[in-house]
C-alpha cells in the first residue's frame, strides 16, 4: 500500500489537504484534511497498535485509529463497466465534431492559456468578495444602533441612533427605512451620514403615519444601513396596532360634546 499527501486548491483560492492510499495504480481510500498536511507516521500511539497520524501546515495534530476486527482487501474489485454486455452505440462523427477536434488539435496553447486566464480571474473575483465581506463584518462590529419609536399615533416618529466604537471614522452610511405603502407612509425613506466621528452617538429621525389595519408582518418597518453597495446593518420596528376608526369616533364625540 502506498499513502500520498496531495494539496488541493479550492475555487475561493484556499487549499486543503487529501490523503490518497494506492493499491497498485487504484485509489482504494481518501483522507480530506482542512488544511494541507506535511507529515504522516504509521504504528503504534498509546495502547493502539495500529495509528495514521498526521500534521497539517497549522501544526494541527489529526490521529486516525484503525479497528482491531478490521481486515484489509486489497484486491481491484470489478467496475459496473465490465458486467455490460453488449455493443455500446456509439455516435457518428459529424463534420462539426471534426471540424472542433482539428481546431483545438491546433490552437491548443492558446486554449489552454485562456482557461488558465479565466480560472485565474474567477479566482481574483471570489478572493476580493471574500475579503469585502471580511471587512463588512468587521466593520458592522464597530457600529452600535439602536431605535427609538415614539408617538401616541396615528402619527409617530421613529428616532435611529447610530455610535461609532472604533478607532476610525465612518464615512457614506445611507439609513433606508423599508416599509409598505399600503399601511405605512413615511416623509423621508431615507438619510445619510455623512461621517460619525469615533465615541459620538448621532441619529436620524423621520415621522411615520398609519393608513390602515394590517397584520404584525405588515406593519414592521425595516431599516437598513449601508456603506455603498454593502448592507451592514439590519433591524426591524414592530408598529403599533392603531385602531384608527375608534380614533375618529372619540374625534367625533369630542367634537359633539364640545
Amino acid at each position: 500500500m502506498t499513502v500520498v499527501s496531495c494539496n488541493v486548491i479550492n475555487a475561493d483560492g484556499h487549499s486543503r489537504g487529501l490523503v490518497l492510499m494506492y493499491c497498485g495504480s487504484t485509489v482504494i481510500h481518501k483522507i480530506s484534511m482542512p488544511d494541507p498536511v506535511t507529515c504522516i507516521t504509521f504504528g503504534r500511539f498509546g495502547q493502539e497498535e495500529n495509528a495514521l497520524i498526521m500534521i497539517t501546515t497549522n501544526g494541527k495534530v489529526d490521529i486516525k485509529l484503525l479497528k482491531r476486527t478490521a481486515t484489509f482487501d486489497l484486491c481491484v474489485r470489478p467496475t459496473l463497466t465490465a458486467h455490460v454486455q453488449g455493443n455500446l452505440s456509439i455516435p457518428k462523427r459529424s463534420n462539426v465534431f471534426i471540424e472542433q477536434t482539428l481546431r483545438e488539435r491546433e490552437h491548443c496553447k492558446e486554449m489552454h492559456v485562456r482557461t488558465q486566464q479565466t480560472w485565474q480571474l474567477l479566482q481574483i473575483v471570489v478572493s476580493n468578495e471574500r475579503l469585502n465581506s471580511i471587512k463588512q463584518k468587521v466593520t458592522s462590529q464597530f457600529l452600535h444602533t439602536s431605535a427609538q419609536l415614539l408617538g401616541l399615533g396615528p402619527r409617530f416618529k421613529i428616532r435611529f441612533f447610530l455610535k461609532n466604537l472604533g478607532k476610525e471614522p465612518l464615512m457614506g452610511i445611507n439609513v433606508a427605512f423599508l416599509y409598505n405603502a399600503q399601511y405605512h407612509s413615511i416623509e423621508s425613506p431615507r438619510c445619510r451620514v455623512p461621517i460619525i466621528v469615533p465615541g459620538t452617538e448621532i441619529y436620524c429621525e423621520t415621522f411615520v403615519t398609519c393608513c390602515t389595519y394590517g397584520g404584525s408582518d405588515d406593519r414592521a418597518i425595516d431599516i437598513i444601513v449601508s456603506r455603498g453597495t454593502n448592507v451592514m446593518y439590519r433591524a426591524k420596528v414592530n408598529m403599533p396596532v392603531y385602531n384608527i376608526q375608534t380614533s375618529h369616533l372619540s374625534e367625533e364625540s369630542n367634537d359633539i360634546m364640545s
